[in-house]
């Protein structure tokens, strides 16, 4: 342990009452527009009610060009919009009253609300924020502090996670710690996970120390450029025994105080809630605020924090780790969902061709129509779409209403609402199609391109709400069709730096990211920090494996599979094909 103190910079708190904020248009609504009546309503101010925020911004632009037009809580997750796994792990916690504060596209998130199950439950009450102008989860927390409605302690998460962990478990430590003493203003919740977990951000490496009794955060380190790590010497010289964790995996799940929203009023600097807050808090000692961690081992939690997470934490989903939020008990809204062997899920209203497979891990929704002698092999096929004659899709997420003419070859993409795919094409893995893009017939879409229909005029911010529309270029999308490459600059401002370089090389957010390529380029970067003998974790034991056994293993199931269906010949064939050139 040896360098400069992580907080350095951080060091004091100032002291003075802030000015007031400069004017917004805000309002806080249940069932009404963004442009309806001003302020809170009184009676929010009344009741004592378990409260949570949730935070429908992440900030980030991880998910461009998609959340250029549709904020990123309501893209599917297993064809149901991320904000419901959100609200229903609170609900489930004990929590009654929601506020969901947006930026981008909020008025989106508010036509959702009144029009879902959520703007209609009487057990609780489910309020859309709007900070018009929010840039930060700063702005977001010193806002909630002025709008004065949250009255005590309160589950603050963002809109982006998944969990079935018990929240009245992690309540309960909570207040007891706050009852002993009032500086305890905060309690994470972390979950036991190897460094290589399949739902651990590839650019996220954090490191945790805390005391072995109480399990109070000393020391809160993500920076994956960093070779080694700082604290006090007064730190160590004050606790009798410290545990420095690097099996632990942020699920941003929190417990706060109010005093955490009034620290962010009081200090501007204050942006993002990890990399400033916590790390204010920790470097400083006027105040003598404390926060805690609560781990956990057994149950499941993980953020999706870009498409590499969105696919790992998609197979959790439907290979059930996440239960009961799965796919078959239909908890979200009129779903319809059955559970078939091989972890398979087919709404009602599903018809699939006789010659074709719909093969292990794959969920179907409700109208969607598959042609003869196609092959659908882990995937997720939304609502009303439409797959042709002889095509090959695997490991791809097809949303709502997209259309997939015949023998057409999908590996590992995304393609959202409204696409078409035309005849013969072929996408290669990592590609993502905007809404509504179109790729003209016999055309080659090659690996990791990102299609729209609108570019940004906003470079700040996530997820810019101002798009037009731009021509469209038949080198890129083919002839008759409709889109263009997005390159956002942001992603490409600092490819000087080498990690910068190697997070694009090796796409460390994509679907398809590159794993292997990645931890090798980070053994050249920080040789002394990677052991090239190192046994991996049990948790990517799958990825470790041999990969001619795998095939092998994988051609014996879809032998067995097909035998015991009865499924023709040549369906069986097709499938034995995808399989050799996944591999």
């Amino acid at each position: 342990v040896h360098g400069d103190f992580i907080g350095a910079n951080l060091l004091f708190f100032t002291l003075f009452q802030s000015l007031e904020m400069s004017s917004r248009k805000d309002s806080v609504t249940k069932g009404k527009s963004p442009k309806g009546e001003k302020g809170v309503d009184e009676s929010l101010k009344g009741e004592e009610v378990l409260q949570a925020v949730v935070l429908a911004d992440s900030f980030k632009v991880k998910f461009r060009p998609i959340t250029l037009e549709k904020p990123k809580v309501l893209l599917p997750l297993v064809n149901v919009p991320m904000l419901d796994y959100a609200l229903e792990f609170l609900v489930k916690g004990g929590v009654k009253e929601i506020f969901v504060f947006c930026c981008a596209h909020a008025e989106q998130v508010n036509e959702y609300i009144i029009n879902s199950r959520w703007g209609k439950k009487q057990s609780v009450r489910v309020i859309v924020v709007f900070g018009d102008n929010c840039f930060s989860a700063g702005d977001a927390f010193r806002q909630l502090d002025k709008m004065d409605v949250i009255k005590g302690d309160f589950v603050l998460l963002s809109g982006d996670v998944i969990a079935n962990i018990s929240l009245e478990t992690v309540l309960k430590q909570h207040k007891e710690r706050v009852s002993q003493d009032k500086k305890n203003i905060m309690t994470i919740v972390c979950k036991k996970a190897g460094r290589n977990h399949r739902t651990r951000a590839l650019d996220h490496d954090l490191i945790i120390a805390m005391t072995k009794d109480t399990h109070q955060l000393l020391l809160y380190e993500d920076s994956i450029d960093k070779s080694s790590i700082s604290i006090e010497k007064l730190v160590l010289e004050e606790q009798k025994a410290l545990e420095f964790h690097y099996d632990l995996m942020d699920s941003y799940i929190d417990i706060c105080t109010t005093e955490v929203l009034m620290l962010f009023t009081d200090n501007f600097d204050y942006q993002d809630l990890r990399q400033d807050f916590l790390k204010g808090v920790l470097g400083s000692d006027i105040l003598g605020n404390k926060i805690f961690v609560h781990t956990v081992s057994g149950e499941y939690a993980a953020r999706l924090h870009d498409l590499r997470t969105y696919d790992s934490v998609s197979k959790d989903v439907i290979k059930r780790w996440t239960y009961p939020m799965v796919p078959d008990n239909n908890l979200f809204g009129s779903t319809s969902y059955r559970y078939h062997r091989g972890n398979v899920y087919k709404e009602d209203n599903v018809l699939v061709a006789r010659e074709s497979m719909v093969c292990q891990d794959s969920v179907i929704g409700a109208g969607t129509k598959v042609g003869a002698k196609s092959v659908i092999r882990q995937s997720v096929i939304g609502r009303d779409c439409t797959i042709g004659n002889g095509c090959v899709i695997e490991g791809c997420y097809l949303w709502g209403s997209v259309t997939i003419e015949d023998n057409v070859r999908l590996s590992k993409a995304v393609l959202a609402d409204g696409v078409v795919v035309k005849k013969g094409a072929i996408l290669d893995k990592g590609v993502v199609l905007g809404y509504n893009v179109v790729i003209g017939p016999n055309f080659h879409v090659t690996a990791y391109q990102k299609i729209t229909k609108v570019i940004p005029t906003k470079k700040f911010g996530d997820d810019s709400k101002d798009t037009k529309a731009v021509s469209w270029k038949e080198s890129e999308v083919g002839v008759g069709g409709e889109g263009r490459v997005f390159i956002d600059e942001e992603e490409g401002e600092n490819d000087e730096d080498d990690e910068d370089q190697g997070q694009n090389q090796y796409h460390i957010s994509s679907i398809a990211a590159d794993v292997d390529g990645w931890y090798k380029h980070l053994q050249t970067l920080h040789p002394d920090d990677y052991n090239s003998d190192e046994e991996g974790d049990d948790d990517i034991a799958e990825h470790q494996e041999d990969q001619g056994f795998k095939f092998i293993r994988e051609v014996r199931e879809t032998l067995r599979r097909g035998h015991e269906e009865g499924a023709p010949v040549d369906a069986v064939e097709l499938e034995m094909s995808s399989l050799k050139l996944s591999h």
